[in-house]
């Protein structure tokens, strides 16, 4: 049985908690959506729960049949960040794409204007 020092429980701690009053508070600023909120903190509560109940992370490797239970952390922080950038990905797509069809209408905005000017004359 392991068990954890009490300077990496208040590290660790300390680490958990700025970091998600940090992502808390751009949420409250709108720089954050609340799936990204629940991405993002996930990257911090898992090792937090790796590290502070050893217990946890021994039963999570024995139910995956891994031998190392940070194999299986690191595994789980890679599906959510592999699903974070995913959803990245798909709204830069969608903001290019948006991006594109408003430059046309622009241009043919612009088109039309200028030839409603030039039939004035």
């Amino acid at each position: 049985m392991h068990t954890v020092s009490i300077r990496t429980s208040i590290l660790v701690i300390s680490f958990i908690c700025g970091y998600m009053f940090l992502i808390i508070r751009k949420t409250t600023l709108r720089q954050l959506d609340l799936f990204d909120l629940l991405m993002l903190s996930a990257v911090a509560v898992i090792p937090g729960a790796f590290t502070l109940f050893p217990r946890f992370a021994e039963w999570s490797a024995e139910i995956t049949g891994v031998k190392f239970p940070f194999v299986v952390m690191f595994g789980a922080l890679f599906a959510i960040l592999f699903v974070f950038t995913h959803r990245l990905t798909i709204k830069a797509n969608k903001l290019e794409s948006e991006n594109r069809l408003l430059t046309q209408e622009l241009s043919l905005l612009k088109q039309t204007l200028e030839s409603v000017k030039t039939a004035k004359r």
